[in-house]
């Protein structure tokens, strides 16, 4: 499988970071960067954008950021959000994990939208991984991109700098990619073109 090159790199850093939130049937939280998503993901429920937030992740390693989802929910029942509202989905452990659970959920309760919260140097990988899943899976579901935004680069994290995260990403890409994990270009451009006429 060809490598994702640079150019193309810089088309996918601009399609998963160019959407507006619009209202959809679920805010999808992706767990990582200890609670860093946490508060953007309450906000959006607030403001009506969503009924429900999906929060996704069974990794429990507090000392690389990672909480899972009942640990998270408490947070943000804290918030504001009602548990009733919540949907923990308690099976996955990574990103591809997390599209395979959050897109069976979502098949099953016939979701047609989805608003999709991580960090913002994850939210590419993040993309490619969701929009390589529903090629697998045969589904088509427009994902909402929300990275959280205004997160320092160069304070520290338990995974070091959200800069050197960044790079890391970057080279996850195409590691990924070879194992069949992630959309290859020409899918997440034709999923793109799909996304933006399906309004």
């Amino acid at each position: 499988m060809r490598k994702i090159t640079l150019d193309q790199l810089i088309e996918i850093y601009a399609f998963a970071n160019n959407d507006a939130p619009e209202k959809a049937d679920a805010v999808v939280y992706l767990e990582g960067d200890s609670f860093a998503r946490v508060k953007r993901c309450a906000e959006l429920f607030k403001k009506g954008y969503a009924p429900a937030i999906l929060i996704s992740g069974t990794d429990d390693r507090p000392r690389l950021g990672c909480f899972p989802a009942k640990i998270v929910a408490k947070k943000m029942i804290k918030m504001g959000v009602p548990a009733s509202r919540l949907i923990l989905e308690e099976n996955s452990i990574n990103t591809r994990d997390q599209a395979i659970e959050v897109l069976k959920i979502a098949k099953k309760r016939k979701w047609k939208k989805i608003i999709l919260v991580t960090s913002l140097y994850h939210q590419p990988r993040a993309y490619l991984t969701f929009a390589g899943t529903m090629a697998e899976m045969g589904m088509r579901v427009r994902i909402i991109n929300e990275p959280v935004r205004q997160l320092p680069w160069f304070a520290r994290t338990s995974r070091g700098t959200r800069l050197n995260i960044l790079r890391g990403e970057v080279k996850k890409i195409n590691l990924y990619l070879a194992k069949g994990h992630l959309a290859n270009f020409k899918t997440i451009l034709e999923y793109q073109k799909w996304k933006e006429g399906a309004k």
